[in-house]
């Protein structure tokens, strides 16, 4: 998925990215884009645990709500925290540090792989 960011063609022909590459090839990307996404997927994958549904149970929507800079490298990520967690709406807003999970009322049908 990395790959795809700044790059097209198949990752299967090229080598392996070096992380100097990664964090150079996207301006503005920083570690905290990779931190901040890894935090929100894991608020969404607990919601899910918690209520005993499965990681492919679909989301409604993501409140994401913190710091600008939180919020800033969130956007780097935000598709793929999307895709990763099957949520259908995330927003932000500027305020105190949380991360709201609603999730769907009944199981649409998951997406096929």
């Amino acid at each position: 998925e990395v790959w795809s960011w700044w790059h097209d063609g198949s990752v299967h022909s090229q080598s392996w990215p070096v992380i100097g590459e990664i964090t150079t090839a996207i301006d503005g990307l920083t570690d905290a884009a990779y931190t901040v996404s890894s935090e929100v997927l894991g608020a969404i994958r607990r919601a899910k645990t918690e209520s005993k549904r499965s990681m492919r149970w679909p989301v409604d929507t993501v409140v994401v709500t913190g710091a600008q800079d939180y919020l800033d490298a969130l956007a780097h990520g935000a598709g793929d925290v999307c895709g990763a967690g099957s949520v259908a709406s995330l927003t932000t807003s500027v305020g105190d540090a949380n991360i709201v999970v609603t999730l769907a009322e009944t199981d649409r049908s998951a997406p096929a792989n």
